[in-house]
Order: structure tokens, then sequence, then C-alpha cells
């Protein structure tokens, strides 16, 4: 059952739209989530539009929750760029400050 379950994990994880947190790494997981293409998807014409593509790519997805699920405004985007120093870090904090207690509190820190 672990075994099915583990593969639809990784078939959605794989298909993009999810943000997942490992708060128990084991190399096993590890070098199967090695083999896993974690490369967000960009839309049908292959453009971002431009508050996102202005992040790192490995940024984007993050960012692109934080906007789904309402928790920073789209227009902030732009502000978060211009005015911090790593624009990267901040999108990570805000990220981890809107996970769950249960799972941050496993998670460790980014502070």
């Amino acid at each position: 059952m672990r075994e099915d379950i583990r593969k639809v994990l990784f078939t959605a994880v794989d298909a993009g739209g999810w943000l997942v947190a490992q708060p128990h790494p084991t190399a096993f997981v590890e070098a199967e989530l090695d083999d896993v293409d974690l490369t967000p998807e960009e839309p049908a014409d292959g453009t971002l539009t431009p508050p996102f593509a202005m992040f790192a790519p490995d940024v984007q997805p993050l960012a692109m929750w934080l906007v789904d699920s309402g928790r920073l405004p789209k227009n902030r985007l732009s502000d978060v760029l211009e005015d911090t120093k790593d624009p990267g870090e901040y999108i990570l904090r805000i990220v981890y400050d809107a996970l769950p207690e249960g799972a941050a509190r496993r998670g460790g820190s980014c502070r």
C-alpha cells in the first residue's frame, strides 16, 4: 500500500502544482526525488506572467502558491523584488510562516 501511495504522490508532484515538504528526509526518498522533474510548468504559450518570471526558477512555484492561496497579493511581488535584499529568501520565509504549525515545527527552521 505504501508503494501505491508513493507512486500517486510522485506522479502528482511530477505533474506540477504541488508544494511538498519532507519533515524527516531519508536517503531512499531523496534518491527517488532526484529523478522527479520538479520544474514549474509554464503556460501553453511558454511564458510566465511577468511578476513570477522575475523570480529565480526555484522560487517561482513558491511565489505562485503564495498568490494563489491569497497569502501575498500579486501586486506586491514587484515590491518584494525591489525592496528586499534577497527576494528568494523573503518568499521562502513567507512560505515557511504559512505552513501549518505541525509541519513548521517538524521541518526545523529557516530563521
